[in-house]
């Protein structure tokens, strides 16, 4: 695996992630914008750190159901993004089903794993320090959740720490009965 890189200009993995995302979720949509705001305050303070308001969006068209919260924070330099996603099943299902897998290089490294009943798949970039965590909070046969927390300039362990530190059981109960 030596030549194993996640992606070394943090400005291409953002424009690749924003673009990820616009492919889950573009879809024609009528803005409801007071959805959100049960999932807002998921997104706790972290001690320490500076945060911004939490933002939100919902959208919904017939069957096709998404809403979602992010809140962005900042220490000395190093940033946070947390992000809850709640919306149509075969988005989460997917990434639910990815097999255990644990990759690790001098660059980087990538991995699944199990926290307290959680399923989760972790990145981190070890020259740029930053990375991702996705934790699937729960699937159903038409609706999902994930809480995704974007990191840069800590450690992965320190990343898991205080990813750890959000409600993942609160965030999974609020978000299953949203979208019924």
């Amino acid at each position: 695996m030596k030549n194993f890189v996640i992606c070394k200009n943090k400005s291409v993995k953002v424009f690749f992630l924003n673009i990820i995302l616009f492919a889950l979720f573009f879809i024609p949509f009528n803005a409801n914008a007071d959805s959100s705001d049960v999932i807002k305050p998921l997104l706790k303070e972290i001690k320490g750190w500076s945060a911004e308001k939490a933002e939100g969006m919902s959208m919904s068209m017939s069957e096709i159901k998404m809403v979602n919260a992010s809140r962005s924070y900042k220490k000395n330099g190093n940033t946070i993004d947390a992000v809850i996603i709640t919306g149509s099943a075969p988005m989460i299902q997917g990434h639910m089903q990815m097999p255990e897998m644990s990759i690790d290089s001098s660059e980087g490294s990538m991995s699944t794993d199990n926290i307290n009943g959680f399923k989760l798949f972790k990145t981190y970039d070890k020259k740029e320090n930053d990375g991702h965590i996705m934790v699937f909070l729960f699937t159903e046969e038409k609706y999902g959740a994930m809480f995704m927390f974007n990191y840069s300039g800590i450690s992965s362990k320190k990343a898991l720490d205080l990813a750890k530190g959000f409600d993942w059981k609160k965030m999974k109960k609020v978000t299953s009965g949203l979208l019924k």
